[in-house]
């Protein structure tokens, strides 16, 4: 698999991390847009994944280095400061592409 495609692979895990932190730490700024666009979100991640089943074998790495960006992106988004948010990801891959799944 080509350095784009990994890009774009984490990119997409970043930005799901992201909205599932903001879900997780923002709970009074939950609604139906907040759901969709994880929605959405975890769709794109997955078929990207399917269009790149090359790449599964470095999932768990991609994970550590996107949830480090996710972090600092949720931090700047919701004036929550970093250290309040796990030092590692608090979730499984199989929770994060879980459509029932939405951290309490």
């Amino acid at each position: 698999m080509g350095r784009s495609e990994k890009r774009e692979l984490e990119s997409r895990l970043t930005v799901l991390l992201v909205r599932l932190l903001k879900w997780q730490y923002q709970e009074v700024r939950r609604g139906i847009s907040w759901e969709l666009t994880i929605v959405e979100r975890r769709l794109r991640f997955v078929e990207t994944l399917e269009e790149n089943p090359g790449l599964k074998s470095k999932l768990d790495e991609m994970l550590t280095k996107a949830y480090k960006f996710a972090v600092i992106q949720a931090s700047r988004e919701t004036k929550i400061g970093k250290n309040v948010f796990p030092e590692q990801c608090p979730w499984l891959l199989d929770q994060i592409t879980d459509d029932n799944f939405y951290p309490n």
